[in-house]
C-alpha cells in the first residue's frame, strides 16, 4: 500500500510511504530554490513517484497536512490543483 503525504504549511513537500515506512520525504524549495516555498509540492510529488517508479494511480492514500486550521478555500484550491495535475500527466501519455 502507498500513502502519499502533501503539505503546504511554511514549506511545501510530499512524502511516500510503502508498507507504513517511509521510502521518500522531500521538500518542494529543493526543486524550485525559493526558501520556504509554500506552493503546491508538484515537483516534491513527482520527485516521490519517480523514486519509488510508480505512477500517481498506484497510490492508494493521499493524505494531506495543514496546521493552521481548516480553510476551505485553500482546501478547495489544492482539489483543482489535483485535478489540474492529473489531467497534465495524463495527456503525456
Amino acid at each position: 500500500m502507498f500513502i502519499l503525504g502533501i503539505c503546504n504549511d511554511e514549506t511545501s513537500s510530499a512524502s511516500l510511504m510503502k508498507d507504513g515506512e517511509i521510502i521518500c520525504a522531500v521538500s518542494e524549495e529543493r526543486f524550485t530554490r525559493i526558501k520556504l516555498d509554500n506552493s503546491f509540492p508538484t515537483l516534491a510529488i513527482k520527485f516521490c513517484l519517480s523514486f519509488a517508479d510508480i505512477e500517481l494511480s498506484e497510490v492508494n492514500i493521499i493524505a494531506y497536512s495543514w496546521s493552521k486550521g481548516f480553510q476551505q478555500d485553500l482546501i478547495l484550491n489544492y482539489f483543482e490543483l489535483g485535478r489540474r495535475y492529473l489531467n497534465d500527466n495524463n495527456a503525456h501519455k
